[in-house]
Protein backbone atom coordinates (compact mmCIF):
# COMPACT_ATOMS: atom_id res chain seq x y z
CA UNK A 1 0.00 0.00 0.00
CA UNK A 2 1.76 3.29 -0.90
CA UNK A 3 1.63 5.87 1.74
CA UNK A 4 3.61 9.06 2.13
CA UNK A 5 5.69 8.53 5.71
CA UNK A 6 6.57 12.05 6.12
CA UNK A 7 5.18 14.98 7.94
CA UNK A 8 1.76 15.99 5.77
CA UNK A 9 1.29 12.03 4.27
CA UNK A 10 -0.11 11.20 1.07
CA UNK A 11 -0.68 14.58 0.62
CA UNK A 12 2.64 14.97 -0.04
CA UNK A 13 2.73 12.67 -2.92
CA UNK A 14 -1.02 12.15 -4.52
CA UNK A 15 -2.26 13.00 -7.65
CA UNK A 16 -3.86 16.14 -5.76
CA UNK A 17 -6.84 16.25 -7.24
CA UNK A 18 -9.59 18.11 -4.94
CA UNK A 19 -12.94 16.68 -5.31
CA UNK A 20 -15.56 16.54 -2.36
CA UNK A 21 -17.98 13.87 -3.59
CA UNK A 22 -22.01 13.20 -4.48
CA UNK A 23 -24.23 14.49 -1.53
CA UNK A 24 -26.07 11.15 -1.67
CA UNK A 25 -23.03 9.77 0.39
CA UNK A 26 -22.98 11.96 2.88
CA UNK A 27 -26.35 12.51 2.88
CA UNK A 28 -26.04 8.35 3.65
CA UNK A 29 -23.68 8.77 6.59
CA UNK A 30 -26.31 11.59 8.04
CA UNK A 31 -28.91 9.06 8.16
CA UNK A 32 -26.97 5.88 9.46
CA UNK A 33 -25.83 8.08 12.47
CA UNK A 34 -29.44 9.44 12.81
CA UNK A 35 -27.16 12.96 12.83
CA UNK A 36 -27.86 15.48 10.13
CA UNK A 37 -24.63 17.63 10.55
CA UNK A 38 -23.01 15.27 8.24
CA UNK A 39 -25.65 15.58 5.41
CA UNK A 40 -23.87 17.22 2.27
CA UNK A 41 -25.27 20.87 2.75
CA UNK A 42 -24.13 20.96 6.37
CA UNK A 43 -20.72 19.85 5.55
CA UNK A 44 -20.42 21.99 2.90
CA UNK A 45 -19.09 25.01 5.68
CA UNK A 46 -16.11 22.83 6.02
CA UNK A 47 -15.24 22.21 2.81
CA UNK A 48 -15.42 25.92 2.03
CA UNK A 49 -13.25 26.51 5.34
CA UNK A 50 -10.25 24.24 4.27
CA UNK A 51 -9.83 25.91 0.75
CA UNK A 52 -8.97 28.93 -1.21
CA UNK A 53 -10.62 29.16 -4.42
CA UNK A 54 -8.94 29.98 -7.61
CA UNK A 55 -11.44 29.73 -10.47
CA UNK A 56 -11.02 30.37 -13.94
CA UNK A 57 -12.99 34.10 -14.12
CA UNK A 58 -14.01 33.54 -17.96
CA UNK A 59 -16.18 30.60 -16.71
CA UNK A 60 -20.15 30.81 -14.65
CA UNK A 61 -20.18 29.11 -12.12
CA UNK A 62 -21.63 28.99 -8.05
CA UNK A 63 -19.51 31.61 -6.13
CA UNK A 64 -21.22 30.74 -2.98
CA UNK A 65 -20.41 26.66 -3.25
CA UNK A 66 -16.63 27.46 -3.00
CA UNK A 67 -13.95 28.88 -0.01
CA UNK A 68 -11.80 31.65 -0.82
CA UNK A 69 -9.60 31.87 2.55
CA UNK A 70 -8.82 28.27 3.78
CA UNK A 71 -5.50 27.17 3.83
CA UNK A 72 -5.45 24.99 0.99
CA UNK A 73 -4.91 26.50 -2.48
CA UNK A 74 -7.31 25.20 -5.21
CA UNK A 75 -7.35 25.56 -8.55
CA UNK A 76 -9.39 24.11 -11.31
CA UNK A 77 -7.31 22.85 -14.35
CA UNK A 78 -8.95 25.03 -17.26
CA UNK A 79 -7.77 28.16 -14.73
CA UNK A 80 -4.11 26.31 -14.42
CA UNK A 81 -1.20 26.45 -16.45
CA UNK A 82 -1.21 22.97 -17.82
CA UNK A 83 -2.65 22.59 -21.24
CA UNK A 84 -4.02 18.97 -22.68
CA UNK A 85 -3.52 18.21 -26.51
CA UNK A 86 -6.68 16.19 -26.50
CA UNK A 87 -8.94 18.47 -24.63
CA UNK A 88 -10.91 19.24 -27.46
CA UNK A 89 -11.88 15.45 -28.42
CA UNK A 90 -12.44 13.97 -25.13
CA UNK A 91 -15.35 16.65 -24.24
CA UNK A 92 -16.41 16.01 -27.16
CA UNK A 93 -16.65 12.43 -27.14
CA UNK A 94 -18.59 12.59 -23.49
CA UNK A 95 -20.87 14.17 -24.83
CA UNK A 96 -21.32 12.30 -27.66
CA UNK A 97 -21.41 9.18 -25.33
CA UNK A 98 -24.47 10.97 -23.19
CA UNK A 99 -22.29 12.31 -20.27
CA UNK A 100 -23.80 16.33 -19.69
CA UNK A 101 -20.66 18.90 -18.39
CA UNK A 102 -21.02 19.28 -14.94
CA UNK A 103 -18.32 22.35 -13.88
CA UNK A 104 -16.63 22.06 -11.17
CA UNK A 105 -18.65 19.22 -10.24
CA UNK A 106 -18.20 20.18 -6.64
CA UNK A 107 -21.98 21.04 -5.98
CA UNK A 108 -23.67 17.54 -4.59
CA UNK A 109 -23.96 16.35 -7.73
CA UNK A 110 -21.11 14.28 -9.62
CA UNK A 111 -23.14 12.99 -12.49
CA UNK A 112 -21.78 13.82 -16.13
CA UNK A 113 -18.11 14.82 -16.53
CA UNK A 114 -16.11 17.54 -14.86
CA UNK A 115 -13.61 19.79 -14.33
CA UNK A 116 -10.39 18.67 -12.04
CA UNK A 117 -9.68 20.64 -9.02
CA UNK A 118 -6.10 20.32 -8.33
CA UNK A 119 -4.47 21.23 -4.74
CA UNK A 120 -1.80 23.55 -6.22
CA UNK A 121 -0.83 26.83 -5.97
CA UNK A 122 0.62 27.81 -9.05
CA UNK A 123 2.07 31.32 -8.18
CA UNK A 124 3.61 30.13 -5.01
CA UNK A 125 4.80 27.44 -4.04
CA UNK A 126 3.66 24.39 -5.75
CA UNK A 127 1.69 21.50 -4.49
CA UNK A 128 -0.36 22.38 -1.50
CA UNK A 129 -0.25 19.33 1.27
CA UNK A 130 -1.67 19.36 4.69
CA UNK A 131 1.50 21.03 5.98
CA UNK A 132 0.30 24.08 4.68
CA UNK A 133 -2.04 24.28 8.36
CA UNK A 134 0.55 24.24 10.02
CA UNK A 135 2.84 26.75 7.67
CA UNK A 136 -0.12 29.33 7.67
CA UNK A 137 -2.37 28.48 10.41
CA UNK A 138 0.22 26.52 13.17
CA UNK A 139 -0.49 28.03 16.70
CA UNK A 140 2.69 29.39 18.65
CA UNK A 141 2.12 25.85 21.59
CA UNK A 142 1.97 23.44 18.38
CA UNK A 143 4.83 20.58 18.75
CA UNK A 144 5.82 18.29 16.03
CA UNK A 145 7.83 15.24 17.06
CA UNK A 146 9.02 13.90 14.02
CA UNK A 147 10.47 10.04 13.50
CA UNK A 148 8.29 8.69 15.94
CA UNK A 149 6.29 5.92 15.66
CA UNK A 150 3.50 5.28 18.39
CA UNK A 151 3.03 1.79 20.02
CA UNK A 152 0.83 2.08 22.33
CA UNK A 153 -2.23 4.19 23.96
CA UNK A 154 -1.63 4.43 27.48
CA UNK A 155 -5.11 4.08 29.34
CA UNK A 156 -5.65 4.69 33.08
CA UNK A 157 -8.93 2.85 33.68
CA UNK A 158 -11.03 3.07 30.55
CA UNK A 159 -9.65 6.93 29.88
CA UNK A 160 -6.57 7.53 27.24
CA UNK A 161 -4.06 9.78 29.17
CA UNK A 162 -1.55 9.56 26.35
CA UNK A 163 0.89 7.30 23.85
CA UNK A 164 4.18 5.38 23.84
CA UNK A 165 6.45 5.09 21.12
CA UNK A 166 8.37 2.36 19.82
CA UNK A 167 11.72 3.94 21.48
CA UNK A 168 9.84 4.30 25.06
CA UNK A 169 9.06 7.85 24.79
CA UNK A 170 6.08 8.86 26.51
CA UNK A 171 3.42 11.72 25.40
CA UNK A 172 0.91 12.50 28.53
CA UNK A 173 -2.49 13.89 27.24
CA UNK A 174 -4.04 16.85 29.51
CA UNK A 175 -7.47 16.33 27.59
CA UNK A 176 -8.18 13.83 24.78
CA UNK A 177 -5.72 11.46 22.46
CA UNK A 178 -6.64 11.49 18.59
CA UNK A 179 -5.61 9.26 16.05
CA UNK A 180 -4.90 10.62 12.89
CA UNK A 181 -3.74 8.47 9.51
CA UNK A 182 -2.31 5.74 10.99
CA UNK A 183 -3.31 3.41 8.47
CA UNK A 184 -3.79 -0.15 9.55
CA UNK A 185 -1.54 0.27 12.64
CA UNK A 186 -2.64 -2.56 15.41
CA UNK A 187 -2.64 0.83 18.33
CA UNK A 188 -6.37 0.96 17.14
CA UNK A 189 -8.70 0.17 19.52
CA UNK A 190 -10.91 -1.53 17.57
CA UNK A 191 -8.24 -4.28 16.01
CA UNK A 192 -9.76 -6.72 18.80
CA UNK A 193 -12.57 -6.59 16.37
CA UNK A 194 -12.46 -8.46 12.52
CA UNK A 195 -13.44 -4.97 10.33
CA UNK A 196 -14.72 -4.50 7.18
CA UNK A 197 -13.28 -2.46 4.31
CA UNK A 198 -15.05 -1.86 1.27
CA UNK A 199 -18.52 -1.69 3.25
CA UNK A 200 -21.47 -2.15 1.09
CA UNK A 201 -23.14 1.36 0.90
CA UNK A 202 -26.84 0.78 1.50
CA UNK A 203 -27.82 3.71 -1.05
CA UNK A 204 -28.83 2.79 -4.77
CA UNK A 205 -26.35 4.07 -6.69
CA UNK A 206 -23.16 2.53 -8.16
CA UNK A 207 -21.24 5.16 -9.89
CA UNK A 208 -18.11 4.71 -12.19
CA UNK A 209 -15.58 7.59 -12.62
CA UNK A 210 -14.01 7.58 -15.83
CA UNK A 211 -11.02 10.10 -15.67
CA UNK A 212 -8.87 11.24 -18.80
CA UNK A 213 -4.77 11.31 -17.81
CA UNK A 214 -3.15 13.03 -20.96
CA UNK A 215 0.43 12.61 -21.43
CA UNK A 216 2.90 14.53 -23.90
CA UNK A 217 6.44 16.02 -24.04
CA UNK A 218 5.51 18.53 -21.18
CA UNK A 219 3.37 16.72 -18.65
CA UNK A 220 4.05 12.87 -19.09
CA UNK A 221 3.68 10.01 -16.45
CA UNK A 222 6.74 8.37 -14.72
CA UNK A 223 6.17 4.80 -14.99
CA UNK A 224 7.31 2.39 -11.95
CA UNK A 225 10.76 0.61 -14.40
CA UNK A 226 11.71 4.91 -14.97
CA UNK A 227 15.58 5.04 -14.11
CA UNK A 228 16.19 6.99 -10.78
CA UNK A 229 17.27 10.05 -13.45
CA UNK A 230 14.13 10.32 -15.18
CA UNK A 231 13.05 10.89 -11.46
CA UNK A 232 15.95 13.10 -10.57
CA UNK A 233 15.07 15.48 -13.59
CA UNK A 234 11.33 15.93 -12.79
CA UNK A 235 11.98 16.39 -9.29
CA UNK A 236 14.87 18.94 -10.36
CA UNK A 237 12.41 20.82 -12.22
CA UNK A 238 9.41 21.16 -9.63
CA UNK A 239 12.01 22.52 -7.12
CA UNK A 240 13.47 24.75 -8.99
CA UNK A 241 10.18 26.19 -10.48
CA UNK A 242 7.25 24.37 -8.85
CA UNK A 243 6.00 23.33 -12.25
CA UNK A 244 6.81 20.47 -14.24
CA UNK A 245 4.88 16.64 -13.72
CA UNK A 246 5.30 16.88 -10.24
CA UNK A 247 3.13 20.15 -9.48
CA UNK A 248 -0.31 18.34 -9.62
CA UNK A 249 -2.11 15.50 -11.23
CA UNK A 250 -2.21 14.11 -14.75
CA UNK A 251 -5.63 13.83 -14.82
CA UNK A 252 -7.74 16.67 -16.11
CA UNK A 253 -11.60 15.85 -16.05
CA UNK A 254 -13.86 12.77 -14.36
CA UNK A 255 -16.90 11.97 -15.52
CA UNK A 256 -19.11 10.09 -13.23
CA UNK A 257 -22.22 7.79 -14.63
CA UNK A 258 -25.15 5.70 -12.55
CA UNK A 259 -25.47 2.17 -13.32
CA UNK A 260 -27.86 1.55 -10.73
CA UNK A 261 -30.57 1.67 -13.01
CA UNK A 262 -29.43 -1.40 -14.58
CA UNK A 263 -27.19 -3.50 -12.32
CA UNK A 264 -28.47 -3.86 -8.53
CA UNK A 265 -1.02 2.10 -18.67
CA UNK A 266 1.28 1.24 -19.09
CA UNK A 267 3.83 3.74 -20.57
CA UNK A 268 7.34 3.59 -21.73
CA UNK A 269 10.24 6.03 -20.42
CA UNK A 270 10.95 7.49 -24.34
CA UNK A 271 7.30 8.15 -25.53
CA UNK A 272 6.55 10.83 -27.86
CA UNK A 273 2.79 12.61 -28.72
CA UNK A 274 -0.39 12.61 -26.74
CA UNK A 275 -1.64 9.48 -24.57
CA UNK A 276 -5.08 9.45 -23.32
CA UNK A 277 -6.06 6.78 -20.70
CA UNK A 278 -9.46 5.91 -19.01
CA UNK A 279 -9.76 4.79 -15.29
CA UNK A 280 -12.63 2.73 -14.44
CA UNK A 281 -13.62 3.17 -10.59
CA UNK A 282 -16.64 0.90 -9.18
CA UNK A 283 -16.99 4.05 -6.99
CA UNK A 284 -19.31 2.32 -4.38
CA UNK A 285 -18.68 -1.49 -4.10
CA UNK A 286 -20.96 -3.83 -2.71
CA UNK A 287 -17.92 -5.94 -2.59
CA UNK A 288 -16.31 -6.63 1.61
CA UNK A 289 -13.06 -7.67 2.90
CA UNK A 290 -11.27 -7.63 5.89
CA UNK A 291 -8.45 -6.02 7.93
CA UNK A 292 -7.25 -7.92 10.94
CA UNK A 293 -4.39 -7.38 13.46
CA UNK A 294 -1.57 -10.91 13.51
CA UNK A 295 0.66 -9.41 16.20
CA UNK A 296 0.88 -6.18 19.07
CA UNK A 297 3.80 -5.82 17.07
CA UNK A 298 3.01 -2.34 15.82
CA UNK A 299 5.81 -2.96 13.27
CA UNK A 300 4.07 -5.84 12.05
CA UNK A 301 1.43 -5.82 8.94
CA UNK A 302 -1.86 -6.90 9.74
CA UNK A 303 -3.50 -9.29 7.49
CA UNK A 304 -5.27 -7.92 4.93
CA UNK A 305 -8.04 -9.01 2.10
CA UNK A 306 -9.96 -6.15 0.17
CA UNK A 307 -11.52 -9.25 -1.70
CA UNK A 308 -12.19 -6.32 -5.05
CA UNK A 309 -14.72 -7.55 -7.70
CA UNK A 310 -16.12 -10.65 -5.26
CA UNK A 311 -19.77 -9.68 -5.78
CA UNK A 312 -21.23 -10.19 -9.25
CA UNK A 313 -22.71 -6.55 -9.12
CA UNK A 314 -19.08 -5.50 -8.62
CA UNK A 315 -17.89 -6.94 -11.85
CA UNK A 316 -20.75 -6.29 -14.13
CA UNK A 317 -20.50 -2.59 -13.21
CA UNK A 318 -16.82 -2.72 -14.07
CA UNK A 319 -17.60 -4.39 -17.40
CA UNK A 320 -19.92 -1.81 -18.27
CA UNK A 321 -17.76 0.85 -17.51
CA UNK A 322 -14.83 -0.50 -19.39
CA UNK A 323 -17.43 -0.59 -22.23
CA UNK A 324 -18.45 3.05 -21.91
CA UNK A 325 -14.69 3.90 -21.82
CA UNK A 326 -14.57 2.07 -25.43
CA UNK A 327 -17.67 4.36 -26.29
CA UNK A 328 -15.64 6.95 -25.48
CA UNK A 329 -12.67 6.16 -27.44
CA UNK A 330 -14.79 5.03 -30.29
CA UNK A 331 -16.17 8.90 -30.90
CA UNK A 332 -12.94 10.64 -30.20
CA UNK A 333 -13.14 11.69 -34.00
CA UNK A 334 -11.83 14.74 -36.07
CA UNK A 335 -14.68 16.80 -37.62
CA UNK A 336 -14.33 14.84 -40.59
CA UNK A 337 -15.09 12.04 -38.92
CA UNK A 338 -11.45 10.52 -38.77
CA UNK A 339 -10.26 8.42 -35.22
CA UNK A 340 -7.75 10.59 -33.35
CA UNK A 341 -6.79 7.43 -30.93
CA UNK A 342 -4.58 5.47 -33.33
CA UNK A 343 -4.25 2.36 -30.97
CA UNK A 344 -3.88 1.04 -27.61
CA UNK A 345 -1.25 0.63 -25.14
CA UNK A 346 -1.89 -2.37 -23.05
CA UNK A 347 -0.72 -3.03 -19.53
CA UNK A 348 0.32 -6.37 -20.20
CA UNK A 349 2.48 -5.64 -23.71
CA UNK A 350 0.04 -7.26 -25.88
CA UNK A 351 -0.31 -6.38 -29.57
CA UNK A 352 -2.07 -3.03 -30.00
CA UNK A 353 -5.36 -2.52 -30.34
CA UNK A 354 -8.28 -0.03 -30.37
CA UNK A 355 -10.87 -1.55 -28.11
CA UNK A 356 -12.00 -4.74 -27.64
CA UNK A 357 -14.58 -7.30 -27.69
CA UNK A 358 -16.71 -9.41 -24.86
CA UNK A 359 -15.34 -12.07 -24.73
CA UNK A 360 -11.98 -10.10 -24.05
CA UNK A 361 -13.63 -8.21 -21.07
CA UNK A 362 -13.28 -10.63 -17.88
CA UNK A 363 -9.44 -11.49 -18.99
CA UNK A 364 -9.10 -7.52 -19.26
CA UNK A 365 -10.73 -7.18 -16.28
CA UNK A 366 -8.45 -9.76 -13.94
CA UNK A 367 -5.04 -8.19 -15.70
CA UNK A 368 -5.72 -5.04 -15.59
CA UNK A 369 -7.08 -4.56 -11.97
CA UNK A 370 -5.55 -2.24 -9.30
CA UNK A 371 -6.20 -0.28 -6.30
CA UNK A 372 -7.22 3.61 -6.75
CA UNK A 373 -4.55 3.94 -3.73
CA UNK A 374 -5.95 6.54 -1.47
CA UNK A 375 -9.76 6.27 -3.02
CA UNK A 376 -12.54 6.09 -0.40
CA UNK A 377 -14.39 4.30 -3.07
CA UNK A 378 -11.49 1.22 -3.12
CA UNK A 379 -8.77 1.06 0.11
CA UNK A 380 -9.04 2.07 3.99
CA UNK A 381 -12.36 3.40 4.49
CA UNK A 382 -15.06 2.19 7.16
CA UNK A 383 -12.13 0.03 9.32
CA UNK A 384 -13.15 2.11 11.96
CA UNK A 385 -16.79 3.07 11.24
CA UNK A 386 -18.48 6.14 12.44
CA UNK A 387 -22.38 4.18 13.22
CA UNK A 388 -24.59 3.56 16.48
CA UNK A 389 -23.81 1.64 19.20
CA UNK A 390 -26.34 -1.36 18.01
CA UNK A 391 -25.50 -1.28 14.38
CA UNK A 392 -24.47 -4.83 12.67
CA UNK A 393 -22.89 -3.37 9.81
CA UNK A 394 -21.31 -1.33 9.47
CA UNK A 395 -19.22 -2.50 12.89
CA UNK A 396 -19.48 0.69 14.85
CA UNK A 397 -15.90 1.99 16.21
CA UNK A 398 -16.77 5.65 16.93
CA UNK A 399 -19.40 8.11 17.23
CA UNK A 400 -20.36 11.52 15.16
CA UNK A 401 -17.80 13.52 16.87
CA UNK A 402 -15.06 10.63 16.29
CA UNK A 403 -14.89 9.62 19.77
CA UNK A 404 -14.64 5.57 20.05
CA UNK A 405 -17.01 3.50 21.94
CA UNK A 406 -16.29 2.14 25.13
CA UNK A 407 -13.43 4.26 26.51
CA UNK A 408 -12.65 8.28 27.28
CA UNK A 409 -10.79 10.48 25.82
CA UNK A 410 -9.76 8.97 22.43
CA UNK A 411 -10.87 9.81 19.00
CA UNK A 412 -10.24 8.62 15.63
CA UNK A 413 -10.42 11.47 12.79
CA UNK A 414 -9.05 9.98 9.65
CA UNK A 415 -10.81 8.62 6.55
CA UNK A 416 -11.32 5.37 8.54
CA UNK A 417 -14.59 6.34 9.98
CA UNK A 418 -16.36 7.01 6.76
CA UNK A 419 -19.07 4.36 6.96
CA UNK A 420 -19.67 3.87 3.75
CA UNK A 421 -17.56 4.91 0.32
CA UNK A 422 -17.30 8.39 -0.86
CA UNK A 423 -17.23 9.22 -4.43
CA UNK A 424 -14.35 11.30 -4.59
CA UNK A 425 -10.63 11.60 -3.93
CA UNK A 426 -9.34 11.31 0.00
CA UNK A 427 -8.22 15.10 0.24
CA UNK A 428 -11.20 17.41 0.34
CA UNK A 429 -13.18 15.12 2.37
CA UNK A 430 -10.80 13.95 5.33
CA UNK A 431 -10.08 17.75 5.69
CA UNK A 432 -13.44 18.73 5.56
CA UNK A 433 -13.67 15.60 8.86
CA UNK A 434 -11.02 17.16 10.39
CA UNK A 435 -12.39 20.56 10.24
CA UNK A 436 -16.11 19.37 11.83
CA UNK A 437 -14.28 17.40 14.60
CA UNK A 438 -12.09 20.51 15.83
CA UNK A 439 -15.77 22.16 15.62
CA UNK A 440 -16.27 19.46 17.88
CA UNK A 441 -13.68 19.42 20.07
CA UNK A 442 -13.94 23.33 20.74
CA UNK A 443 -17.27 22.68 22.04
CA UNK A 444 -16.13 20.25 24.18
CA UNK A 445 -12.76 22.18 25.54
CA UNK A 446 -14.04 26.46 24.88
CA UNK A 447 -10.89 28.57 24.21
CA UNK A 448 -10.46 30.65 27.22
CA UNK A 449 -10.40 34.34 26.17
CA UNK A 450 -6.52 34.27 26.21
CA UNK A 451 -6.22 31.80 23.64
Amino acid sequence: MGAGKVLGGSSNLNLTIWTRGDAVDYDLIANINNDPSWKFESMKKYFKKSETFHPDSSKSFDRENYGYDGPIHVVPVDASRRGYSLSDYSHRACEAAGFKYNGYGNDGNTLGFSTLGQSVDSMNGGRQSSTKYIENFGPANLHVSELQMVASIIFQDKKAIGVKTVGGVTYKASKEVLLCAVDYAPLRYCSTQELETNLISSNTESQLSITSRVSDETYGIIPSSSSSGVCKKKLKKYNQKQGGLLEGPSCEFSAWKNYATHYTPHFLENITGSYFTLLSIVATPTSRGYVTIVSNDPSAAPECDPKWLSTQVDRTIMKEAMKTANEIVAKMVDEDGTPVIAAEVDFNGNPPALGFGEEDLETKLRTSLRSGFHYLTNDQAGTCAMAPLDSMSPLPVVDTDCKVYGVQGLRVVDASVFPVPITANTQAPVYALAEKIADAILADYPLSAQS
